[in-house]
């Protein structure tokens, strides 16, 4: 696709003195092109999950895809049941607090399932199709943005831990994501977790759905909802139990990312370190005045806006973050790891 010449008046300057400019309808600088096409992945999966035995099975898997399917039509196919799972739990369980059909977490699971094993074998099949690009990374990391925020969404539907659960869940899980290739940007490597990771995150989800499919055909409806515990005058439920331990879990990871980071930075030079340290900084700032506005908001109308419209509050905030997510990949113009700082 040819673009008309930009001429040197309509030019614009970002941090690194770069040409910034938009592309005609489009939503691309024409550095954040520029950075797409120098982009390689370079990336390392630690999951206990993936390396015991799905590994295998989408190694399996993609040999019966035919070579005329393009990778990017397997990722939108996964997106589109992720959507589809999403809308089931939406009709039936609006305000995260209702109770649904036992079909619906049993197809919950089977989007997830089915979106989970195709976003494992896009690359693989890129790789079969010798159709590896940039730009498919950008579109499958962007598809692992939305599909954050439909998980959470999922998830607090399946356990029923209200709304409350389900702007946690979103927090606790968009976090990770997005500190995770900030991470990247210093590293030049991206780093899934043994037990923190994407992997272990959708398996805990089916492994969930399905619990919760087969009680309610048992008639334990109100599973998620039974009292497990009462600390300092407060019930604690299973569902809330899941969610306090799945933040626990995004606090340990979220601190990992920064540790490394703040390492990688203070082995600069002395003399720049608090410019890097101030850059880094401000890269995150964005993410974390969406959640920590978010969460005043939720408090500070006592509820009202939000008890009305759950759904549209987080699927807002969630493209937001996901948006967010799209303009710090565009910000990867690394070719390997040791990508250079000096021009900070």
């Amino acid at each position: 696709m040819s673009h008309e010449p930009i001429k040197e008046n309509q030019l614009k300057m970002d941090y690194y003195g770069n040409p910034v400019t938009r592309i005609k309808k489009g939503f691309i600088s024409a550095q954040g092109i520029k950075n797409l096409d120098r982009y390689s992945y370079s990336g390392s999966d630690l999951s206990f999950c993936y390396n015991l035995f799905l590994s295998t099975f989408y190694d399996w898997l993609v040999l019966r895809v035919p070579l005329w399917v393009a990778p990017n039509l397997l990722t939108t196919i996964g997106l589109v049941w992720n959507i589809l799972g999403y809308i089931a739990y939406a009709y039936y369980v609006p305000n995260y607090s209702e109770d649904a059909p036992w079909w619906v977490y049993f197809f919950g699971a089977w989007c997830i399932f089915t979106y989970q094993s195709l976003d494992n074998i896009d690359g693989r099949q890129a790789r079969r199709t010798r159709a590896s690009s940039p730009l498919g990374e950008l579109f499958d990391h962007v598809c692992d943005a939305a599909g954050c925020v439909i998980f959470t969404s999922c998830m607090a539907s399946c356990t029923r831990t209200t709304r409350y659960g389900a702007w946690i869940g979103q927090v606790a899980l968009g976090l990770p994501f997005y500190f995770s290739h900030w991470h990247e940007y210093y590293s030049g490597n991206l780093i899934l977790g043994k037990w923190d990771g994407p992997t272990e995150g959708q398996v805990m989800c089916i492994i969930v759905m399905c619990i919760t499919g087969f009680v309610h055909m048992l008639g334990f409806n109100d599973f998620w909802v039974t009292p497990l515990v009462t600390i300092f005058g407060t019930s604690i439920n299973f569902g809330t139990f899941l969610a306090i331990t799945f933040s626990v879990t995004t606090a340990f990871s979220c601190y990992n990312h920064v540790d490394a980071v703040y390492k990688i930075l203070h082995s600069k030079s002395t003399e720049k370190r608090s410019k890097f340290l101030l850059w880094a900084f401000l890269q995150t700032s964005g993410i974390l005045s969406v959640y920590a506005l978010g969460s005043f908001y939720i408090v500070y109308e006592g509820n009202a806006a939000y008890a009305e419209s759950p759904r549209l509050f987080t699927l807002s905030t969630g493209f937001t973050f996901a948006y967010l997510s799209l303009l710090l990949l565009l910000l990867l113009p690394k070719q390997n790891k040791n990508y250079d700082y000096e021009n900070l």
